[in-house]
């Protein structure tokens, strides 16, 4: 037996000997592999890069041998065929495509992520296309006996072959130039700068040319240093931590409990210590910007470090349980009481307003949903709430059975009881805005339970207790993210409506320097007026462009005839008189915008060539609401162009809603289709307090409403409110997962001695049945939360599609209704503008494939979408005469879905389409 404990303490000391051993080398041994790296280092570049073509010729040999597996199935077929078509559609990738063309050299049909389809194909057999910011391989190859080419197509976008080395795709237009100065310097080529090592080398098919040029850089010398070092480093925390868990496996009885207790720590520490080396710098659960509370230490700085913070009290508090009950027991048992304890009691609600306080502090500095269960970091979000509140609840027993057992008595019994009530409400009212109903419920209920310190031992109280604390979290989360979402429509989106003017003054001051700086290209232009796209290029170096901000900019000779000009979703107006000015001058101006009026500020200067005008420039800034981002929150585009609009904010779970009103309450500006005015009730308590929360009828149902006045305007923010079956759903799932959750808890806790209550020891067959009946209760609650979202997904989507095709129709009237007036195959951009705006939609037109129309034109100019539009809806539209069509797309990550209609417009036919 000796010797066993020796060689046990053999192997711990030796783990620690070790973990000096690799700290030392830590600090010693980088510097000697920084002078092997250095030595070789153009051998590592070059395997790298060999490494790297070889994996390309492989994509490319995987590429034809798809390309053969289709020209097989399409051979001496009917390419129009829905069975063909069909076949190609499920045989393509996400990112491979086909473009096929007729004998004269059309484009006939193009499925999948293709280039331009209405671009010059080079006469080869592999070639690479960049369109817009994608590269895309090419294999042209002739369909059998028929006239007729396909282009198999793979996109090469964000392609990584090897970690490390680079790629620049060569489009066949730039080929033979770069082919001539890479033609004398051999396979590879070396280059220096500072103190790395560069290589280059091109990748070559013979016949077909050059398709790439791949480049590694080699590592610094500081990284090297820091790589090795940290890599011992962690070696030897690791190589600590193991030998302290050895000692607490291989200890017993009291000293056992000592291991267990400086386990946590020990773990904490060696993550402190670990999350600053290199390996776990972009480790996503330690980056504060998920979620991070305000602290001084490094204890509560990201959502790692909050779980192990709240995990390593769960555990001391439970291992406290392990000795103070059974302590208490023996203590009652020997006739001691706890008099002296009374004032303990009266801290029974303290650790539950420190949870709601936790609680709160966590919704306010979280950045993601935390009722989003089907994701992953909300769920992780949950797991330390609730271990926190049961760290909570464990406190809170301590406390009051430190007395409540003790005493026989039952009217005192009673009084501690019913002094939670005052006590509830005077903590919870001083420190916490939380309801008072649930709050005492969960305290009488705790008491009760804990009446008998042996509710750990039965497996029915534990469960009551469990659906107990699940509902209170709920309804507490639910209700501090109620008061998040109200602060911050009443300090963030408010703030953001009311600086509008600002931000637009501001915009169009900084992009008057912008265009100032660009004079003398204007005064050439004007000049000589050759170059029709100057007012373009000068907007893309405006802030305006920038931000992607409607504005439009004219170019005007002497005689005020438009020599260039652009505008982004800002109708040009016609009616304004600028006189010639020396210096820049700044207007603003109340515009006819068909039935609405737009109000727009401009600024405009006079263009001198000695003491002749030669014409004059004018930059024209929306400073309407129609720029304000909740507008848009129904817009993919928006989503990309804008990225994160607000502050990160768990609150943007709701949809918000915007209108505008005048001094005499009627609506002014109303996206969200407010039906009504504003009743003399709601202005005389607005003229009376400024701003006030109310609640709103809509279409949609009943929603919460803030009112708040500035100037002349009275503005207006409306959600949704939850129903109760989005209460009943989400009461369901927190309990479901907050069941999973103690499960996990259980086992850990069971192994390692400190919870082994007798109802799991001891379970009879009349228990097991319980349970069996149990698992398969909650069983179909668990599939049916796993699945509703499928089913309520497929609804919403339905639902989607009959709403945007009311709107889709509502737009193909308007046009219509136009050309029936004016006669004109040509829709102009004002007019698209003010459908999407009616519409609340953003709209594009096509014509032959092609878009030539949008009111969303910053999505292509910022090289987002194709100019074409997507062949697989070009093919149900206009091949298979489909009158609606949903297609689900895709850019980058996001994910949404077009809907999609032809419009006849005397001879030609267009396709509408609204992305939802």
């Amino acid at each position: 037996m000796v010797g066993k404990l020796e060689k046990r303490k053999f192997k711990a000391f030796s783990l620690l000997f070790l973990s000096i051993l690799f700290f030392i080398l830590s600090q010693v041994s980088p510097l000697s592999f920084v002078k092997i790296y250095r030595l070789n280092r153009e051998r590592i570049l070059v395997k790298k890069v060999e490494k790297a073509k070889l994996k390309f010729e492989r994509l490319i040999d995987e590429i034809e041998r798809r390309e053969d597996i289709l020209l097989k199935n399409l051979m001496d077929k009917k390419l129009e065929s829905p069975e063909i078509i069909g076949k190609i559609r499920n045989f393509l990738k996400e990112d491979e495509g086909v473009i096929i063309i007729n004998g004269k050299g059309k484009v006939e049909l193009w499925f999948g992520r293709v280039f331009n389809p209405f671009d010059k194909i080079p006469e080869r057999r592999i070639f690479i296309v960049q369109d817009l910011k994608s590269h895309f391989l090419s294999l042209v190859s002739s369909l059998g006996n028929k006239d007729k080419k396909i282009v198999f197509v793979k996109n090469l976008e964000n392609k990584i072959l090897v970690k490390g080395v680079a790629v620049r795709f060569v489009s066949w237009k730039e080929r033979d130039k770069l082919e001539k100065e890479y033609v004398n310097k051999g396979g590879y080529s070396f280059s220096k700068r500072e103190e790395k090592l560069e290589v280059f080398s091109p990748f070559i098919i013979p016949e077909e040319g050059m398709l790439a040029i791949f480049m590694a850089s080699s590592l610094s010398e500081n990284y090297i240093k820091i790589f090795w070092g940290d890599l011992f480093l962690m070696i030897s925390y690791l190589l600590i931590f193991c030998s302290f868990i050895l000692i607490s496996i291989f200890s017993k009885g009291y000293s056992r409990y000592v291991i267990l207790v400086l386990l946590p720590f020990s773990f904490r520490a060696f993550l402190l210590l670990t999350k600053k080396l290199i390996f776990f710098r972009n480790f996503k659960l330690f980056k504060p910007e998920f979620s991070s509370l305000s602290s001084k230490t490094e204890l509560l700085n990201s959502p790692l470090d909050i779980f192990l913070t709240v995990l390593t009290i769960f555990w001391l508090l439970v291992i406290l349980t392990k000795f103070w009950f059974p302590f208490l027991e023996k203590s009652i048992k020997n006739g001691k009481t706890f008099k002296y304890l009374i004032p303990v009691v009266f801290l029974t609600p303290l650790p539950i307003v420190i949870f709601q306080a936790f609680l709160q502090s966590v919704v306010h500095n979280t950045s993601k949903g935390l009722f989003y269960f089907l994701s992953p970091f909300p769920l992780f979000m949950i797991l330390v709430i609730f271990i926190a509140s049961l760290s909570s609840l464990i406190l809170s027993f301590i406390l009051f059975s430190s007395f409540y057992l003790s005493t026989k008595k039952l009217w005192l019994k009673l009084f501690l009881v019913i002094i939670q009530i005052p006590l509830s409400y005077f903590l919870f009212k001083k420190f916490v805005s939380v309801p008072l109903i649930p709050s005492v419920a969960f305290f009488l209920i705790s008491s009760v339970i804990s009446y008998h310190f042996t509710w750990v031992k039965k497996g029915s109280n534990m469960l009551i207790l469990l659906i107990m604390v699940s509902l209170f979290l709920y309804f507490s989360l639910d209700h501090f993210l109620f008061i998040s979402r109200r602060s911050f429509i009443e300090n963030d989106l408010k703030n953001i409506i009311l600086a509008q003017e600002r931000w637009s003054e501001f915009i169009l001051r900084e992009g008057i320097k912008d265009i100032e700086s660009h004079i003398k290209e204007i005064e050439e232009f004007l000049l000589s007026p050759k170059d029709e796209g100057i007012a373009y290029k000068i907007w893309l170096k405006t802030t305006a462009a920038k931000l992607r901000w409607p504005s439009a900019i004219e170019i005007l000779d002497r005689d005020g005839e438009v020599q260039s000009s652009f505008s982004l979703n800002l109708p040009i107006p016609e009616s304004i008189f600028t006189p010639f000015t020396e210096r820049w001058w700044v207007e603003e101006a109340f515009l006819p915008f068909f039935d609405k009026v737009k109000r727009v500020k401009f600024g405009y200067k006079g263009i001198l060539a000695g003491k002749e005008w030669l014409g004059k420039i004018i930059f024209y800034i929306s400073s309407d609401y129609d720029a304000i981002p909740i507008l848009y929150r129904e817009s993919p585009y928006y989503s990309i162009l804008k990225g994160e609009v607000f502050p990160p904010s768990p609150v943007m779970e709701k949809d918000f809603g915007f209108a505008v009103f005048d001094e005499d309450g009627s609506i002014i500006f109303n996206p969200s289709k407010i039906p009504s005015a504003l009743g003399r009730r709601v202005l005389d308590r607005i003229n009376n307090e400024g701003k006030f929360w109310s609640s709103i009828n809509l279409p949609l149902g009943l929603h919460h409403i803030f009112y708040f006045k500035s100037a002349e305007r009275i503005f207006s923010i409306f959600y949704p409110v939850k129903g109760i079956k989005g209460y009943s759903l989400e009461i369901m799932e927190i309990i479901i997962i907050s069941l999973l959750y103690l499960s996990l808890l259980i086992p850990p806790l069971y192994l390692s001695g400190i919870f082994k209550p007798d109802w799991l020891s001891k379970m009879t067959f009349s228990t097991k049945v319980r349970i069996i009946f149990l698992t398969m209760a909650i069983l179909p609650f668990i599939i049916f939360s796993m699945f509703s979202n499928f089913f309520l997904q497929k609804l919403f989507i339905e639902q989607m599609k009959n709403k945007a095709i009311g709107e889709l129709e509502t737009a193909k009237g308007i046009f219509a209704q136009f050309y029936s007036i004016e006669r004109e195959n040509i829709i102009p951009q004002d007019l698209i503008l003010w459908v999407g705006n009616l519409i609340a939609r953003d709209i594009n037109i096509y014509l032959d494939g092609v878009i030539i129309g949008s009111s969303r034109w910053e999505v292509f100019l910022s090289q987002y979408l194709p100019y074409h539009l997507d062949g697989e809806i070009y093919y149900e539209i206009v091949h298979k005469r489909s009158f609606y069509y949903l297609k689900r797309e895709r850019i980058g990550k996001l994910l949404y879905f077009t809907l999609s209609s032809p419009m006849k417009l005397g001879e030609y036919t267009y396709i509408v389409s609204i992305p939802l």
